[in-house]
């Protein structure tokens, strides 16, 4: 049986009747069982979108992993980069069509942006093919350092990348969230839409919602119209 599921915010949560999968992750917990999110976002920014939909919580997978919240808004585990790959980071796009480059710490984003204490980097591009080309060549100038991945955004037609900490990622927030509860690979069920949960799916045998980009729909166990429609299912199960 399926005691917990985690589940992307962005573009599966926050996707097509967001209301009917409010209402189900409402049943689900109701029933005992635990529901979490796991998304690039900071903190501070879930936060604000859990009290907007009054939505309840039993864990926060953030920064794509760097960082762990449990259900008393407690940070259980977070993971840094070094400031001397941020700062190389910085140096190896310099002269490069980046736009924009963030940092974010443990809680949301620096102000003003300093290279310590740096869960995530955020760059945005101009498209998402240049965006894949640049994780492309991060990820081979720094060998496994840091983890780098293409990401697009709802809101425009910009592509973006998101740099974390080695030893972090979707996939290894749910190990560590499944750890923290005792529960084994089998009670959990992951879903996601995006190149960042690519990892965790292939690594949970997860699902993938509907308008998933073709690299999540390729290896996903299936693809459901919808998390509502997901969670209804294992209800019945």
């Amino acid at each position: 049986m399926v005691k917990i599921i985690l589940s992307d915010y962005d573009g599966t949560l926050l996707s097509g009747k967001v209301e009917e999968n409010i209402k189900a992750i409402q049943k689900w917990r109701a029933l005992g069982r635990k529901f979490g999110i796991v998304t690039g976002r900071s903190l501070e920014s879930m936060q604000e979108e859990l009290n907007i939909h009054q939505l309840g919580c039993d864990y926060l997978g953030l920064n794509n992993g760097a960082v762990l919240v449990d259900n008393h808004h407690e940070v259980f585990y977070y993971k840094t980069l070094p400031e001397h790959l941020s700062q190389a980071v910085v140096e190896f796009v310099t002269g490069m069509p980046v736009e924009e480059m963030h940092f974010w710490g443990v809680t949301g984003r620096k102000t003003p942006e300093v290279l310590y204490d740096t869960t995530k980097i955020r760059m945005r591009t101009p498209n998402i093919d240049y965006s894949k080309q640049l994780a492309e060549q991060l990820d081979r100038a720094f060998k496994g350092h840091f983890m780098a991945i293409p990401m697009i955004a709802q809101a425009d037609d910009f592509g973006y990348v998101e740099i974390a900490p080695h030893g972090t990622g979707k996939e290894l927030a749910v190990s560590r969230i499944i750890s923290k509860e005792g529960i084994g690979d089998f009670e959990v069920a992951v879903i996601g839409d995006a190149y960042n949960d690519v990892e965790m799916i292939k690594r949970y045998d997860g699902y993938a919602v509907k308008g998933a980009v073709p690299e999540v729909s390729a290896i996903a166990t299936e693809t459901v119209p919808s998390l509502a429609s997901l969670i209804e299912r294992l209800l019945s199960e």
